[in-house]
């Protein structure tokens, strides 16, 4: 499947069970939501390892930096809006890590070169 298209439907999904969870009211849709995050939160940690940063310079972003940025700065606010406070923080920092990985990795690109 096209890189593009799976990240639009994995945070197509995750926007869904933001809304349906804090908007709507929806227990189950806010516990998938929580999990979607504190899962990519744990994974986040593990950006910065050899294996993952050279995949990264192989491959290209799937979407542009700031469509990524925007989207996260986005479901930050909405957990920080809605008393999420921890899940907000972590998430945010599973942001800055995120935008980290990859600027080291067009850094390797750009090295190699």
């Amino acid at each position: 499947m096209n890189k593009k298209i799976k990240w639009w439907l994995l945070n197509i999904v995750f926007a869904i069970a933001i809304y349906l969870g804090f908007i709507d009211g929806i227990d189950g849709a806010k516990n998938i939501a929580y999990f979607i995050a504190w899962s990519s939160i744990v994974l986040s940690l593990f950006m910065f390892s050899d294996e993952v940063i050279d995949k990264m310079a192989k491959e290209k972003r799937s979407v542009p930096s700031w469509a990524s940025a925007l989207y996260d700065l986005s479901v930050t606010a909405v957990f920080v809006w809605f008393g999420a406070w921890v899940t907000g923080l972590f998430y945010l920092i599973h942001f800055v890590i995120i935008e980290a990985a990859w600027s080291k990795s067009e850094k390797t690109v750009s090295e190699t070169t």
